[in-house]
């Protein structure tokens, strides 16, 4: 009987332990599933502030494409009056496509490769009287490549290349381009 009363005693003993930890573990699970839940609505907070600022990213975004556009279109229209006033003509244009055939930058990366350097090369040796509206397009089209690898691999030299080739590309247009498509009565000129 002794034995049995000390189990009893022993078992009494584990269960009210048992119920202590238990209790114990309860209270903090408790505190644990409220700093979750402080956890959880802090993230919400944070993703709402991404949020919001993603909004905002965008917003500039938009922003700088409105100035960028801006800026080119007056560069456009500035060359069109330099052009009727008699300030650029094919003397000009051609001096610089000379100039910037001699500045071209070394290709061998990720977008700017040396197909596309190639490609450059034969277009700014082209006779300036055959360019068409392709050929520009084609211009401007190297000149974004350029600014694509800018972006990856941080060579100011693209940049400042693809900038002087938009310009180079605009009087190119102006100069050569837009007066055979006048005489051609495919004026005015399309995107």
């Amino acid at each position: 009987m002794d034995e049995v009363i000390s189990t009893i005693v022993i078992l009494i003993s584990i269960a009210s332990s048992a119920a202590g930890l238990g209790y114990w573990l309860a209270k903090q699970f408790g505190n644990i599933y409220i700093k979750f839940k402080e956890i959880d609505v802090k993230f919400k907070e944070i993703d709402m502030r991404f949020d919001e600022i993603r909004m905002q990213l965008r917003g500039l975004e938009k922003r700088i494409d409105r100035l960028e556009r801006g800026i080119f279109n007056f560069n456009e229209l500035l060359l069109k009056v330099l052009e009727a006033k008699g300030v650029i003509g094919k003397v000009e244009a051609m001096s610089l496509m000379t100039a910037l055939h001699t500045m071209i930058p070394s290709s061998g990366s990720k977008y700017y490769t040396k197909e596309v350097e190639k490609r450059l090369r034969e277009l700014l040796s082209m006779d300036p009287e055959k360019y068409t509206m392709e050929d520009i397009k084609e211009l401007e089209k190297i000149a974004d490549i350029m600014e694509e690898e800018y972006m990856v691999s941080e060579r100011k030299e693209l940049i400042d290349f693809a900038s002087k080739l938009r310009i180079v590309a605009l009087v190119l247009k102006i100069v050569f381009v837009e007066p055979k498509m006048r005489k051609l009565k495919e004026w005015p000129l399309g995107p």
